[in-house]
């Protein structure tokens, strides 16, 4: 397994900071618990999930303000490069359009770690992971000049090999 496989993230998550190689930027990496909610579009008109978006919404922009104000620096990106992984804890397929990353820009906008959450200030990646009864998910964001130096971050630490399956 790799490194963050068995991972567990502490109840409100954490967030670590990773130099860049050429030590003139830095790459932030959030572990949260869990995976993202699932997206309920057809069902907004019911009170409950109205509600259940807005403690999801309320959960993430604390969760994220928290984790960014214990960083000894702000970190902020203009041109943000946002890859996620969903660890989950079961072979269940399930379909990444299903799950609500909003809550996740929306919050980074809030805590300033991204300008803003359009198309010419951000790029997005996602994947899933397979870690059996560990279900959390890992958010790495950088400038999008080094999402190279991202992707082999991630795939030397933290994607899994076939082997490992």
């Amino acid at each position: 397994m790799k490194l963050l496989h068995g991972f567990v993230p502490e109840q409100m998550g954490n967030v670590r900071v990773i130099e860049t190689l050429d030590q003139e930027s830095h790459i932030l990496h959030f572990s949260l618990p869990g995976i993202l909610p699932h997206y309920q579009v057809e069902h907004r008109d019911k009170r409950e999930v109205r509600k259940q978006i807005r403690d999801s919404k309320e959960y993430y922009n604390r969760l994220f303000f928290d984790l960014s104000s214990s960083l000894p620096a702000r970190y902020s990106y203009k041109k943000a490069f946002i890859y996620i992984i969903q660890f989950f804890s079961d072979r269940v397929i399930r379909d990444f359009d299903n799950r609500e990353r909003k809550y996740v820009f929306d919050a980074l906008r809030a805590a300033l770690v991204i300008k803003d959450d359009n198309w010419q200030n951000i790029s997005v990646c996602e994947s899933g992971e397979y870690d059996q009864g560990n279900p959390h998910t890992e958010i790495f964001i950088s400038e999008h000049c080094y999402s190279i130096e991202l992707f082999s971050y991630i795939q030397k630490y933290c994607i899994s090999t076939e082997q490992d399956n």
